[in-house]
């Protein structure tokens, strides 16, 4: 029975003893994205330099026993990169040598696409591990100061030089619970976040990573406003709308203006973005907060902000919307309402102090079990402290809590 290289579903050329091709099939071209005379004016050059390179070494070679395995990069004729296996071997024929071409982009793509899932992971748990380590030492200093605050005269100078270290403080806190949010951290903790103040803090970040040709221009609501969610999630919020913003500007032109605003409207907190961009199709307004929707290139973009931007608003029972016209897009997000006000975060602060009640502390951090305890017996609390759950349970079989 006669076999045909047409027979074979990869790519395969015949050479002869100098690397001349003599014969090759349909999937060889194909591969190669080339023709028949350009591959045979051209010859081995047709495809890659140290394909060529490595097919007559090994030709010109004593040893044909084994056949050349190898995987390369293969720029096509039509300036596509792919990824094949190319197989060198001697055949039947005398002085006939075969070397077969087999297409692997797509398994080279998954495994890349594995490879970078695996290192985006392994960065967001180091991210996750340093930030909250990085966040413990920081509450140790911001307690601390705070506390000593209280025990001097605010006219004294080592007053102002712990308002100073707390301040300090308080702006690294910041941001490393940033570097949670960028990294998609799931730490969810509900707290007052102060909108306005969260739009400077990720602005001055932004500033100096964005190229001079984009302007960001704030235009905020006099006074603080106050939501009481998670933090990471509504710098998510504010980081992919601005995001979002500078690609749309990006996209087409070579500058452009980002502008946000804050404000209260009907007893609501209203964040809006407006940028100078492209402007959004009619056609496509409908489909933008679906999950992997994109107009950019899909290699650069998952099309997923937008999609967890509309999430996070849902899940705060809020509302967004988009409005565009040519060469300008708004986002307009309600948030349902102020939640706490200043009077009631202040109450809370301020809260009557204990009645030597006893109240256990379980930290695996003594600075923080220490800072927590100094803090409570201030407040005529009875402290106990355990650095795990084994002594935390001992504990709770002798005292009452």
């Amino acid at each position: 029975m006669n076999i045909s290289i047409n027979d074979f579903d990869f790519g395969m050329a015949l050479l002869d003893l100098n690397g001349n091709i003599i014969d090759h099939n349909d999937a060889f071209l194909k591969i190669i994205e080339s023709n028949c005379d350009d591959l045979n004016s051209k010859g081995l050059s047709a495809i890659n330099s140290e394909i060529k390179s490595r097919t007559k070494s090994y030709i010109s070679g004593k040893d044909h026993s084994e056949p050349l395995i190898e995987i390369y990069c293969l720029k096509t004729a039509n300036d596509f990169d792919k990824f094949v296996k190319v197989i060198i071997n001697k055949t039947g024929q005398d002085d006939v040598f075969a070397l077969s071409l087999v297409d692997i982009t797509s398994i080279k793509n998954m495994e890349m696409n594995y490879y970078n899932r695996n290192r985006i992971v392994n960065l967001k748990k180091l991210t996750e591990l340093i930030s909250l380590e990085y966040n413990n030492q920081l509450a140790v200093i911001l307690g601390f100061a705070s506390f000593g605050k209280n025990l001097l005269s605010p006219a004294t100078e080592i007053y102002r030089i712990l308002e100073s270290i707390e301040n300090s403080a308080s702006k690294a806190s910041s941001l490393t619970n940033q570097l949670l949010t960028f990294c998609g951290s799931e730490y969810f903790r509900q707290t007052n976040v102060n909108l306005n103040k969260l739009i400077v803090q990720t602005i001055s970040i932004f500033n100096n990573i964005f190229t001079p040709n984009i302007k960001i221009d704030l235009d905020l609501f006099e006074g603080d406003l106050l939501i009481y969610w998670d933090e990471n999630q509504i710098n998510q919020i504010i980081i992919n709308t601005i995001i979002n913003a500078k690609e749309a500007i990006d996209n087409t032109y070579s500058s452009g203006v980002i502008t946000i605003r804050t404000k209260i409207e009907n007893n609501h907190i209203v964040y809006l973005i407006e940028d100078t961009g492209t402007g959004i199709n009619n056609d496509n307004l409908d489909k933008i907060f679906n999950p992997h929707f994109t107009t950019k290139d899909i290699n650069s973009h998952s099309g997923m902000g937008l999609a967890v931007v509309d999430g996070i608003v849902r899940n705060l029972n809020g509302k967004i919307g988009v409005f565009s016209a040519e060469n300008k897009t708004m986002f307009k997000i309600e948030f349902p309402d102020k939640v706490k006000s200043l009077d009631k975060e202040n109450h809370i602060k301020n809260k009557d102090s204990g009645n030597k009640e006893t109240i256990l502390i379980i930290d695996d951090k003594r600075s923080i079990r220490t800072l927590t305890s100094i803090l409570l017996s201030e407040k005529n609390y009875n402290p106990i402290t355990a650095s795990n759950s084994t002594e935390a349970l001992e504990i709770l079989k002798k005292e009452k809590i």
